[in-house]
């Protein structure tokens, strides 16, 4: 694994962060941005502004901090089914009519994005289908035995990204 930039986010991604990231990306062509947030339509949502830029009114003033090259590391279900394991799923939270919104609003907008977004459309569409939501700090709070960085650190070098 080479040099890489970790990106998470609390709350919406503002400008000055994603041009940071953007101008790293540009600088740095070789290095790895990994986009890390919790499993819920709000997560990806903030991901994918950094991967293909803002859906606001101002977009065109950003168009150009879209760092395309972002991976994303996770939390994706198929980490949150590895965590929690057999354990009771009471760390895994109802959807509510909001986070149903934020997610149609995702499939909506999937069809301006083009096919590099299918990895990120169907971890919506399963999220949709089963109600559920997952934040990585409870989850690896739940299960005692990983702390963020381990996970973190785990999924990079097993290359657990898209």
């Amino acid at each position: 694994l080479g040099d890489c930039i970790i990106v998470t986010g609390c709350g919406y991604p503002d400008v000055a962060t994603r041009a940071l990231v953007s101008r790293l990306s540009k600088k740095l062509p070789d290095m790895i941005i990994i986009g890390v947030a919790d499993y819920n339509p709000h997560g990806i949502s903030l991901l994918l502004t950094y991967k293909f830029g803002s859906r606001s009114n101002r977009a065109l003033e950003a168009r150009g901090l879209a760092v395309e090259k972002m991976r994303w590391l996770g939390l994706r279900l198929h980490q949150v089914e590895e965590l929690l394991g057999d354990q009771d799923s009471v760390l895994l939270l109802p959807m509510t009519d909001k986070d149903a919104g934020v997610a149609a609003g995702l499939v909506e907008h999937a069809c301006f994005l083009g096919p590099e977004y299918g990895a990120y459309l169907d971890e919506v569409e399963r999220m949709l289908q089963l109600g559920i939501k997952c934040e990585l700090q409870q989850a690896l709070m739940g299960v005692g035995e990983v702390s963020i960085e381990g996970f973190i650190i785990d999924a990079i070098l097993r290359e657990d990204y898209i």
